[in-house]
């Protein structure tokens, strides 16, 4: 698993259309967050729930640095 971990003043994002047949059904507008921490995440093979586990806690952790 890799996580690029970004501290952001704002993002902004608009659905255009679902990627996949089990995502959760959502509004078509702009949306906009502020001040938030936004993690862009790959997921591997190898990657199990303990990996997942494991990353959670290390991101829980950086959020006592900000």
């Amino acid at each position: 698993m890799k996580i690029l971990q970004l501290h952001v003043d704002f993002v902004e994002y608009e659905p255009v259309q679902k990627e996949m047949s089990a995502a959760e059904e959502t509004e078509k507008k702009k949306v906009k967050i502020d001040n938030c921490l936004l993690l862009l995440t790959t997921v591997e093979d190898k990657d199990d729930e303990s990996t997942a586990n494991k990353a959670i806690e290390e991101v829980e952790n950086s959020l006592k640095d900000l």
